[in-house]
């Protein structure tokens, strides 16, 4: 019988693989995990976190969520198992915070437009790209 004294202190570690650095992206190419990476390490409330991780999925290679994909305030609110009340403040709350830019008139269910991007890119970058 094999007792804990029997066992290695420590198993060896597997050698490390030396590291490349990925390839360089396009201008203006909008990098999904490194998104994705910054909402699960943001300050944002847990449902502001889940409302763009859902729309993260929904976008395309440049951030904006096409419009044959644009969810509305309700299936927003039905996909991530939230109230619309929270699905709006959510929303809001990732405006604020420069994690999200949309032309949702106040006071509607629908969406104008939802371009996401992380913070320190300003709204003007986000009008720029949207332009183009």
């Amino acid at each position: 019988m094999v007792t804990p004294r029997d066992m290695p202190r420590r198993l060896p570690r597997p050698p490390q693989q030396p590291t490349t650095s990925p390839a360089p992206r396009p201008a203006g190419h909008w990098d999904r995990a490194a998104y994705a990476r910054g909402i699960r390490r943001s300050g944002l409330h847990s449902c502001a976190r889940l409302v763009a991780l859902t729309l993260a999925e929904l976008a395309d290679t440049d951030g904006v969520v096409p419009e044959e994909r644009m969810p509305d305030l309700f299936e927003l609110a039905r996909a991530t198992g939230i109230t619309i009340a929270r699905a709006r403040i959510s929303l809001r709350n990732l405006q604020r915070g420069g994690w999200a830019w949309t032309t949702q008139p106040p006071h509607s269910t629908q969406f104008g437009q939802i371009r996401l991007m992380r913070p320190g890119r300003t709204r003007a970058h986000a009008e720029r790209a949207a332009s183009a």
